[in-house]
């Protein structure tokens, strides 16, 4: 019973062995980037010319509507992966994360939002110098429309006790049909 009010991207990830996707509490928490290459379907044609700037999920625009779960763990996996950047101090796979438009913005906790792409990376370049070791843990899709979705979590600072941050995380599809992000805000709750 308890399977079934689990939601069904988190469902379908433990039911193939894809524990990368979620730790084994299924509380949306993140264990270790998902392997390259470990998709639901095999790549389309278009997926196959088309080449990310880094290990990104990909779900083709046409694919988009008759299947929500690949979108779904998609929107998880880059998720995933942006966490496991920031992490890491990894800046240019973090910046692979963000959507290549300029119409993108960033909310650090305590401080005014910033927009556009230069005043985003540069923020999460003085970010990256001492990366502090977050977690993001609870992560939920809320919506998908079309060709940007968002989704919740809650961030939580290893070695602060206490500390515990909800996030905002909204997604857009590129040009070539990936996920990237547009918008991060993060704040005490």
């Amino acid at each position: 019973r308890a399977a079934a009010r689990r939601p069904a991207a988190t469902r379908l990830a433990a039911s193939r062995g894809w524990s990368e996707f979620v730790a084994p509490s299924y509380n949306g928490e993140y264990a270790t980037p998902p392997t390259p290459g470990a998709t639901q379907h095999p790549p389309s044609s278009s997926e196959a010319t088309s080449t990310p700037p880094v290990e990104t999920p990909h779900v083709a625009p046409q694919t988009a509507f008759s299947d929500p779960v690949a979108t779904e763990l998609a929107l998880l996996r880059i998720n995933s992966l942006f966490y496991s950047a920031f992490r890491n101090g990894d800046f240019e796979r973090l910046a692979a994360t963000l959507h290549p438009d300029d119409a993108v913005s960033v909310i650090h906790p305590g401080i005014p939002p910033l927009y556009g792409r230069k005043a985003v990376l540069q923020s999460w370049r003085s970010v990256m110098r001492a990366p502090p070791q977050i977690w993001p843990s609870e992560a939920r899709v809320v919506q998908i429309h079309e060709n940007v979705a968002w989704l919740h979590c809650f961030e939580t600072l290893e070695g602060a006790r206490g500390v515990r941050l909800a996030a905002t995380n909204i997604f857009k599809r590129d040009r070539d049909g990936y996920w990237r992000m547009v918008m991060h805000q993060a704040g005490a709750c």
